[in-house]
């Protein structure tokens, strides 16, 4: 199940622990625009040996291509042999982000971010802000206040970015995995940015 995207495309890849794609195939939403609903991809691949993967699925801003919420899960892939896929039951949102708020104009060249959310590893999560052609204009890591290691809480940070002209822009959350260079979850917000 996913929100609704722009023109409700996603995108589902397969990546190896050690960061290399096999392979990354588009995916649709069957649900009216602006509507939440079902996807499904089936990602073919060619591998020699067992190997520990994730699986990746993705939306992209229309703007300037970034990702604007990604969510993966651990897998194991192997050359052949049966099938062990175990369903798993709908969970809340990973990251959500509760300032700023979608569509907000942020100036002064620092963004309050606050949110509650459940980081991988060491329960850090990074806060960064994208300019209107998708620059990194700042970034932060963020320490979710939990009670135990693993566990949902919420975090804030007062980021600097640093920008040259207003725009558009985008404030990101993402949980970087321990396991390989990319991502657990991403969630973003799209906001007006100022100098």
């Amino acid at each position: 199940m996913a929100d609704s995207t722009f023109e409700q495309a996603l995108a589902a890849r397969l990546v190896l622990d050690d960061g290399s794609e096999l392979n990354v195939v588009p995916a649709q939403i069957v649900a009216e625009l602006g509507e939440r609903g079902p996807f499904e991809a089936e990602v073919p691949f060619t591998i020699g040996e067992e190997r520990q993967a994730f699986i990746q699925v993705f939306a992209t801003s229309a703007r300037d291509g970034g990702i604007t919420h990604l969510a993966a899960v651990g897998v194991i892939i192997a050359p052949g042999g049966p099938e062990n896929i175990v369903p798993v039951e709908p969970h809340p949102e990973q990251i959500v982000i509760l300032e700023p708020h979608q569509g907000a104009s942020i100036s002064g060249g620092v963004v309050h971010v606050q949110g509650f959310g459940r980081a991988s590893f060491e329960q850090n999560l990074i806060i960064e802000v994208y300019d209107e052609m998708g620059n990194l204009a700042g970034s932060q890591p963020v320490t979710v206040q939990s009670p135990e290691m693993g566990q949902p809480g919420p975090f804030s940070v007062d980021l600097p970015y640093n920008i040259q002209a207003a725009g558009a822009g985008r404030v990101v959350v993402r949980d970087p995995s321990p396991a390989f260079g990319g991502d657990v979850h991403l969630s973003s917000v799209e906001v007006r940015l100022e100098p």
